[in-house]
């Protein structure tokens, strides 16, 4: 089994959401979000999106923000699949753009991020050290006028460690409970109603 980040945030978000995801196939996003965000990292490349008029307005605003036209150059290749085995653990992911020493990040959001937002993902940690290289955010919002994000993310061990420890757990699980109370995490979680803990 394949450790990817996708899984490491669903096991932190809830081990039961992991379970039903995973194991009972049971999907957790919206088909028609998956679809545009999966339309907007294909539009990246080719710098517009002739058939989805808010998807093209992102695409051209990531493309005339500077940070991004200073960074174009170095992405070599776009939807690069790594693997590697750490202390035991296959490690996979999936990077968005990379070059020789870069690692960059698409997302599409709501609105931008704030900075905690930025500072609770695992994934920065995850791919620089499957990949040794600088990683970079690019957010851009869905707003009418969308707003472009650009963030250099920094290695921290301590988060490198408490994905390895989830990595482990994960491995080590055979009953995925659910949390053991209600918070304020299960309202926005989308497996709310299969949990006995929600209701």
């Amino acid at each position: 089994m394949h450790i990817s980040n996708s899984k490491i945030e669903k096991y932190l978000f809830c081990p039961h959401a992991y379970y039903l995801h995973y194991f009972k196939n049971i999907p957790a996003h919206d088909k028609e979000i998956f679809r545009l965000g999966k339309k907007f990292h294909e539009s990246i490349p080719k710098g517009e999106c002739s058939d989805e008029i808010k998807i093209d307005k992102m695409v051209k605003a990531l493309h005339q923000n500077k940070d991004f036209k200073a960074i174009l150059p170095k992405i070599k290749t776009y939807e690069k699949k790594i693997y590697k085995n750490i202390e035991g653990i296959s490690y996979m992911a999936i990077l968005d753009g990379a070059g020789d020493n870069i690692i960059v990040e698409f997302k599409s959001s709501a609105k931008p991020w704030s900075e905690e937002k930025f500072k609770e993902q695992t994934q920065p940690q995850m791919y620089m050290k499957l990949y040794n290289a600088k990683f970079y955010y690019f957010i851009v919002s869905k707003e009418t006028i969308p707003q472009v994000q650009f963030k250099e993310i920094k290695f921290d061990p301590k988060k490198w460690e408490l994905i390895k420890t989830t990595a482990i757990k994960i491995r080590k699980d055979f009953e995925f409970k659910p949390l053991a109370y209600k918070n304020k995490k299960c309202f926005w979680c989308e497996y709310k109603n299969y949990c006995r803990v929600y209701f």
